[in-house]
């Protein structure tokens, strides 16, 4: 995809692409090496994560490309996961699992536990 920026009334194009691609890289990079080093596995346990949130799906191949830095395209295949590919897609359901949704429901969970250990208080 590319990323424009038109100036006003001139007609002149700017394109921003590379620039925000390196930008969205070394993001992924810091947020894929703080990961990592947030959860150390116990002896001989292995540690599967799912990335999740409102952007995820723009920044997936940025991570994946980011987790390279730290091991091989195996092992980031067989124990990093993105929730879009994770999820069945079901008809049925009302509100479907997205990062933006589970966002949303994560945080009316951490209102419901604020409001309540504030009315214990009281």
């Amino acid at each position: 995809m590319k990323l424009y920026f038109d100036v006003l009334h001139t007609g002149e194009k700017y394109d921003f692409t590379n620039k925000i691609n390196e930008v969205l890289q070394e993001y992924a990079s810091v947020i894929a090496t703080k990961l990592l080093y947030s959860f150390i596995p116990e002896s001989g346990e292995q540690i599967k994560f799912i990335n999740f949130g409102g952007e995820a799906s723009i920044l997936e191949p940025f991570i994946k490309q980011a987790l390279l830095e730290h091991m091989s395209e195996a092992a980031a295949q067989s124990n990093h996961f993105f929730l879009n590919k994770v999820l069945e897609d079901d008809r049925k359901e009302i509100f479907k699992p997205s990062p933006r949704i589970i966002n949303l429901a994560a945080l009316e969970m951490l209102s419901i536990n604020e409001m309540r250990k504030t009315n214990e208080g009281e």
